[in-house]
């Protein structure tokens, strides 16, 4: 008889304990909270959350300026889910949010430095994945004569 007045007072603690939180960690001037999310995933823990993911999170391949807020969060879904495995698995939603102002940087480069950049074979690579459509003629700029 003992049984079910125990789960029934163990039931509602455990889900109490797996309350929601949300921390936001900023990168750069930061991105709105407004700012459209560019990602949102489930990611795994465990342990009440003492152990994370094995891979680092690289939220740079979103965010190429560095501006972005990433948020993580523990929605009531996420915590029912670590109650009802007694915190083995943790499951956190994150989301990342750019900065898509198109701010420029206040930044001089040399002309020599300028040219090293243009002729490095790198940079046709680059080119040829960022912005495919001036792939051609980056080709042909690198293909001129060189005045030194």
């Amino acid at each position: 008889m003992k049984t079910p007045a125990r789960l029934a007072g163990t039931l509602p603690a455990l889900l109490l304990l797996g309350g929601c939180y949300k921390q936001a960690f900023v990168s750069g001037p930061g991105a709105s909270m407004n700012a459209p999310v560019v990602y949102e995933r489930s990611h795994h823990h465990f342990v009440w959350g003492l152990v994370g993911p094995g891979e680092a999170f690289d939220a740079s391949q979103f965010c190429p300026s560095g501006n972005m807020r990433i948020e993580q969060e523990q929605t009531f879904v996420n915590g029912l889910v670590a109650a009802l495995t007694s915190g083995i698995y943790v499951p956190r939603t994150v989301r990342v949010r750019c900065d898509r102002s198109g701010g420029a940087a206040d930044i001089e480069l040399l002309p020599e430095k300028a040219k090293q950049i243009v002729f490095d074979p790198a940079f046709l690579d680059w080119v040829r994945e960022t912005n495919p459509k001036l792939f051609e003629a980056a080709q042909a700029a690198q293909a001129a004569p060189r005045s030194r």
